[in-house]
């Protein structure tokens, strides 16, 4: 059977190939549990070299294969994300994936968080031109998050920490970070998720259409 390494290695490049319609994602959770898989909008026989591929990686503790509508999918994140939790999570915008930076992402499994995940990009996203729109990170091959949640305020400094000090653990290979997954990173995150060219034409918008900066209450871009 595959190592962790080993595994990885083959979802990468099965990512790196995967068409258009069809997205790879991996989980880490602690206790030492990786998840591999893909979500197709198609038929499904259009994969089923790639499932194959990742049958072939050995003999897994669970297996699951669906057919789901789109609406089905985006409900499954009900559960985990639901209200009345405390949390903390980081993230980042990845180019490539070197065997240091998945040996660092399984070392996740090591820690007492949630689940730490890579989502491969690519595809559509990668058809528009950075700077047509407020969004730069055209180019980023992989999206990575990690986070924690709990019940009890006495374990916010811990989790928080164990948080910030993982996702530290990738930051040699960030470029960035999408903006509605930056926590409490200030100015500091606001640049990281939109980079200098974009933010500087943000600014610049801002002076014409917001000057004032009445909309403040966000991860803030002040006017030029």
């Amino acid at each position: 059977p595959a190592t962790g390494l080993d595994a990885l290695r083959t979802w990468l490049s099965l990512a790196h190939d995967a068409p258009t319609r069809t997205t790879l994602h991996a989980a880490v959770r602690g206790g030492g549990a990786l998840t591999l898989g893909l979500v197709h909008v198609g038929p499904p026989d259009d994969v089923t070299t790639l499932v194959a591929a990742l049958d072939g990686l050995g003999t897994p503790t669970a297996r699951r294969v669906e057919t789901l509508t789109y609406l089905d999918l985006q409900r499954r994140s009900d559960t985990p994300t639901a209200h009345g939790f405390r949390r903390y999570g980081k993230s980042h915008y990845l180019p490539d994936l070197p065997d240091v930076a998945l040996d660092a992402f399984l070392a996740h499994a090591e820690a007492d968080l949630g689940a730490a995940s890579l989502v491969a990009y690519g595809g559509a996203i990668a058809d528009v031109d950075p700077a047509a729109t407020a969004f730069p990170h055209r180019t980023a091959r992989f999206e990575y998050g990690m986070g924690a949640r709990w019940d009890d305020p006495a374990d916010d400094d811990h989790h928080v920490a164990t948080c910030r000090r993982l996702a530290a653990t990738l930051d040699p290979w960030s470029s960035g970070a999408y903006v509605n997954a930056l926590p409490d990173e200030g100015d500091a995150g606001v640049h990281r998720a939109y980079g200098a060219a974009t933010y500087t034409r943000l600014r610049q918008v801002k002076a014409v259409w917001d000057p004032a900066n009445v909309f403040r209450l966000n991860q803030n871009i002040p006017p030029a």
